[in-house]
């Protein structure tokens, strides 16, 4: 594993999936309070690596994400293959978790963000599903 690496594993499509250390310090959990103004967008504390690992091993749906861009005051999605959004179902816990992954052009992903939600609207679809854990 690279250094300043939490994890890396395969994702179902047989991608490599890592979560880098600065990721999950500063962006996910804001450990050194380095985001604590957002200034790496939202911050969740209250993300534990397992369910992080085990949201891109073993997604129920992994969805195409869009990234927002900001043209003046006007916010613009624009759907991307470059991020796919993981969603995992943890009945125990009451929670969806959704983790951002972004893909490289040799096909291996890194973890952006990662945070949980007790509501199913949170599960967007925009782009396509590109795995179905049912089928």
């Amino acid at each position: 594993m690279p250094m300043g690496t939490i994890f890396t594993v395969s994702d179902p499509l047989g991608r490599p999936i890592s979560l880098k250390t600065e990721t999950y310090n500063k962006k996910i959990a804001n450990i050194d309070g380095s985001n604590n103004h957002n200034e790496h967008g939202n911050s969740h504390p209250d993300m534990e690596v397992e369910d992080i690992r085990a949201s891109v091993e073993a997604p129920h749906f992994i969805t195409e994400n869009h990234i927002i861009q900001k043209d003046g005051e006007k916010e613009i999605k624009t759907i991307t293959d470059r991020r796919q959004a993981y969603y995992r179902f943890d009945i125990e816990k009451s929670s969806i978790f959704k983790t951002i992954v972004e893909f490289a052009d040799n096909n291996s992903g890194d973890i952006v963000t990662s945070h949980r939600s007790n509501k199913a609207s949170s599960i967007k679809v925009e782009g396509g599903i590109i795995y179905d854990a049912t089928k």
